[in-house]
Formats: C-alpha cells, structure tokens, sequence
C-alpha cells in the first residue's frame, strides 16, 4: 500500500541484524536492569563497529550500485525496535506475571487478531483488490497447503523464541538470530545463486563481520569467556571460582594455608603476634 507497484529488495547479512543486537542490549538495559559488566561493554563496542561497517556498505550498494532499496532498510529497522520492546516487557511479563509462555502467546494472538480485523476494514474501505487477490491465491490446493504449513512453522517459531527469553533472556535470542540470517544466506545461494546481491569479496566481508558478531554475542552471554584485560572478572564462571577460593580459605587449619590465601597485609601482621599453636587452638574454640 506505501510503496505500489514496486519491488522490495533487501540483501543477506546486511546492517539489521546488529542494529537489532545494539537495540536489544540498550532495552535490556533500560527495562529489565540488567548490569553491564567490562566483558558487555567489549561485546557493545564490537556491535557498534560492525553495524558502521556494514551500515556503510549497505548504503554504498543502495545509492551507488542500487542493488538495496533503503526504503525498506528504514522500515524493518523500526520493525526491529518494536520487537525488542515487545520481548523485553514479554520477559518481565513471564517474570512477574507468573504466566507461561504459552499463555504468553494466546494473550498475543487475540490482540493480533483484533489488529488484523481492524486494519483489515481499513484496508476493505482503501482497496478492494487486496481480498480479490487472496481470494484467487486460495483458490488453489497446493496455495492452501502452503499457508497452513507457514502458519505451523511460524507457530514453532514464535513458540521456541518465548522459550528462550523464558529460560534465558531477550539477549540469547540473537543467536538465533544470526543462525536465522545464514540460513536465508545458504537459501539464496543454492536457490538464487545468479540473482545473489553483491559481488563476491562484499558477501566474503558480511560473512566475516557475521561470525565476528557471533562471537560477540556469545561473549556477551558468557557462553565464551575472555580473560583479558578484566574482562572476565564478573562472569559467573569467575565468581564461582572466586567463591571456591572463599571457601577454601575459611576451611584451613594451620596458619601455613591460612598465610597462603591471605591477602591482606593487616592479617598477616596480626598473625605475627601469635604462635601457630595459639592461632590452632582459637579455631578449634570457634568450632
């Protein structure tokens, strides 16, 4: 209805996926209160930097070469707000909400479908062509078959997405994500191989930049841990080992173990005025 009798085109492996990314962090952020730790902000920083990369080279294929149309770049990025706003509070729906993801989802298919039958008498009023052609599309078996297999996958989808925010959070679900744009990637080259956008070393870059992207998400999930310059001090795999360490401390005996995992330098001089005898015995008492 906006943009009539043209052909919207958008390429794999483009901008929007770590636009979506950023989006997600900063609502995650912002509406769940989720801290930022060294090893977020390294992850936050790496996002930035392939969403310029690729935002550049998405706006050179558009306004020089024409292979992308940007009027549909600024569309599905305002699409992609709304989504991570939309899993954000789902997540602190199924926090405190105490609902299931199930119910999650009946609860958004009945405002969906008041929204479809809204816009639809809109759309009746606008044009009327738009239901002579679904009309004519359904005529067809092999069209009908087509719609109710779209309608179980997409159902599976949505199904697997909430359960991931529900196990995990908003900030997992990218993975998927980018697992989802090189699969499309891999369909268009089996499938469209001589219509492919781009020419060859800009799809070897996007690929690059992509498993970059990957490896940043799962940085900022924790599930690779980069002990570098801090950046894994508050990680939960370092916590809990510095929690261990805690532990070890407080369960030793002799002064020699007691010396060993202290560090500060006050208890060290305040153990010099005891024997270790003293130092056994005292603990014993406390025991």
């Amino acid at each position: 209805m906006i943009y009539p009798n043209e052909t919207m085109s958008i390429g794999s492996l483009n901008c929007s996926i770590p636009f979506y990314v950023i989006t997600q962090y900063i609502l995650s952020y912002l509406i769940l209160k989720m801290h930022f730790y060294k090893f977020h902000y390294f992850s936050f920083a790496l996002n930035i930097i392939i969403f310029i990369i690729l935002l550049i080279m998405d706006l050179v294929n558009s306004l020089l070469y024409e292979i992308f149309d940007i009027k549909v770049y600024i569309i599905y990025l305002f699409l992609l707000i709304f989504n991570a706003v939309e899993y954000c509070f789902g997540k602190k729906l199924l926090l405190n909400g105490f609902i299931s993801p199930y119910n999650l989802l009946i609860i958004i298919g009945i405002f969906n479908s008041i929204m479809i039958f809204i816009f639809s008498i809109i759309i009746l009023i606008i044009d009327k062509s738009i239901f002579v052609g679904i009309g004519i599309y359904l005529s067809n078996i092999n069209s009908i078959l087509v719609v109710i297999s779209k309608i179980i996958l997409k159902f599976f989808n949505r199904l697997f997405l909430w359960i991931i925010i529900d196990r995990f959070s908003p900030n997992h679900f990218p993975l998927a994500l980018i697992f989802e744009e090189f699969s499309g990637f891999i369909f268009d080259i089996i499938y469209y191989k001589d219509e492919l956008l781009g020419e060859v070393w800009d799809i070897c870059i996007r690929i690059i930049l992509y498993i970059i992207l990957f490896i940043g998400v799962m940085i900022h999930n924790e599930i690779i841990i980069i002990n570098i310059c801090g950046l894994g001090s508050y990680t939960k795999y370092f916590l809990r080992l510095k929690s261990i360490d805690e532990n070890l401390y407080l369960e030793r005996d002799t002064i020699d173990n007691l010396i060993k995992y202290d560090t500060l330098e006050e208890k060290d001089n305040q153990l010099g005025d005891f024997s270790k005898d003293d130092i056994s015995e005292n603990r014993n008492t406390i025991n």
